[in-house]
């Protein structure tokens, strides 16, 4: 905290006043409402991104209800999802696959997983699939999340395999 007097306070006042005009044009509030315009769009943000999260898990629901009843194992990317919504993909889906479903994000070498299963004991064989595929992670017997740097071919090869 500083306190300025005098000809300082002039100076800095004569500073801070043109971007309180700029700010009071850009919320259109009078300057002196320009704490409440700030208050009023933080909150609006606050509603959008909250929006936004719901519109992304619906999104990755409607996804995992388009995928199709599959025998074995099944990989799928979705290099536009992220924690959340691939967990919520992977509960919604869990049921289609009959083997494991491994559900990533992100960029190649850098993925976010998660495998979900019925059938596995996948907090047991979560050492084994991270010591393979340069993983990090673990979780449930149902549903384990973490990350992998392999790239998407080896993913698939080890899951394949399986």
């Amino acid at each position: 905290m500083f306190i300025t007097a005098g000809r300082r306070a002039l100076k800095y006042f004569r500073a801070m006043f043109p971007s309180a005009g700029e700010i009071s044009q850009l919320l259109s509030v009078p300057k002196e409402e320009i704490a409440d315009g700030v208050s009023k769009l933080a909150e609006a943000l606050a509603k959008e991104r909250a929006d936004f999260k719901t519109y992304r898990l619906s999104s990755a629901k409607a996804r995992a209800a388009a995928i199709e009843p599959t025998s074995g194992n099944l990989v799928l990317h979705f290099a536009d999802l992220e924690g959340e919504e691939l967990r919520a993909l992977a509960s919604e889906a869990m049921s289609a696959v009959d083997g494991i479903l491994v559900v990533l994000g992100g960029p190649d070498g850098a993925y976010k997983y998660v495998i979900a299963s019925n059938s596995t004991d996948l907090r047991a064989a979560s050492r084994d699939i991270n010591a393979a595929l340069g993983g990090r992670g673990g979780g449930s017997p149902t549903m384990i999340q973490g990350s992998f740097t392999a790239d998407l071919d080896a993913i698939k090869s080890y899951f394949e395999a399986k």
